[in-house]
């Protein structure tokens, strides 16, 4: 404990004992610690979804913080909007750069998705080449099974 005495004014680290005694008797006061807060240290990552098969997720934010160690993911397609990060006593919001960077990912992931690639395979095919291709998917899903 650090304490300074009334009297003389001199600073002296002494043991948490006698320093409260001498607190207590009135012939000395505490000089609290400067113990500085250590500083956020939030990284984040836009990143692409995994692919399992065929399939690829959705594109996802992920986050860690160096100082607290706190880290995690933020998923959905208005993640970037609606969730925050709390970490070291502070709430962080998703910075700018990561949402713009999400939101590219997120438009590639929608241009690939299952739904939006309709049958590019039949457009502008010849009567021979649609039977194979029913063939050849027809060949996939048996083996597929």
């Amino acid at each position: 404990m650090q304490i300074k005495h009334l009297a003389t004014g001199t600073i002296q680290h002494i043991a948490n004992e006698i320093g409260c005694a001498l607190i207590a008797a009135g012939l000395a006061v505490e000089i609290p610690a400067d113990v500085k807060k250590p500083e956020p240290d939030a990284k984040w990552a836009a990143r692409r979804g995994n692919r399992v098969g065929d399939f690829v997720y959705p594109p996802y934010i992920q986050f860690s913080c160096g100082t607290c160690g706190q880290r995690g993911a933020m998923e959905g397609r208005n993640c970037h909007q609606t969730q925050l990060f709390r970490h070291c006593g502070v709430i962080d919001p998703v910075p700018e750069y990561i949402a713009i960077e999400f939101k590219r990912l997120l438009k590639e992931h929608d241009g690939k998705s299952r739904a939006n690639r309709g049958r590019p395979l039949e457009a502008g095919a010849s009567e021979a080449e649609l039977k194979v291709i029913d063939k050849i998917r027809s060949a996939v899903a048996v083996l597929t099974r």
